[in-house]
């Protein structure tokens, strides 16, 4: 409910009461209890409007960005890792990116993000996929309040057409020199 305070400002208020009734059933007197929820529900608006805001970045950006905790299980997945997957979010977590992405039962070697975790900074890597694509891996580890590592986020960039751009200049160069 929203009402007056004495003050005048508008408050938002819950309702908490019990009826009483006599010994026939009918209504004899009520109890209510009203509090004062506005500061909650003001924090409850804000952190849906961090939490919109949060999800229109992480959705608008092409690259995969992934969270995965301390065992290397997905925890959150934006939607350009889905489409990658090809599946749906819900189906990602708590899988294990080299499971999805590889067809493998263990981490992959010289994965960065793994090696985030290990030294405890962030790791990069160019990673050739079968299909043909290179991606540039990025693992960095997650830290909570206590200083403690909690997980690690990869972010994945396709870097193909960069990729075979370099080359092709490269191979340009050779032949100018030669």
């Amino acid at each position: 409910f929203m009402m007056l305070a004495k003050s005048g400002e508008p408050v938002i208020v819950s309702v908490n009461g019990r009826v009483g009734y006599d010994s026939r059933g009918r209504f004899e007197k009520t109890h209510c209890m009203l509090t004062n929820i506005t500061e909650r529900m003001r924090q409850q608006e804000e952190l849906q409007l961090l939490q919109q805001q949060k999800s229109l970045v992480l959705e608008s950006v092409s690259e995969l960005v992934i969270y995965h905790d301390l065992d290397m299980n997905i925890v959150w997945a934006n939607d350009a890792a889905a489409r990658s997957a090809r599946m749906p979010i819900e189906e990602l977590v708590k899988r294990r990116c080299h499971e999805v992405w590889h067809k493998r039962d263990e981490v992959c070697e010289n994965c960065p993000v793994v090696e985030s975790l290990e030294t405890q900074s962030s790791r990069e890597a160019q990673v050739h996929m079968p299909d043909g694509r290179v991606l540039l891996i990025r693992g960095d580890p997650v830290w909570n309040d206590d200083g403690e590592i909690v997980g690690t986020v990869e972010v994945v960039r396709n870097i193909t057409a960069r990729v075979k751009a370099e080359r092709a200049l490269a191979r340009r160069h050779r032949d100018v020199m030669v």
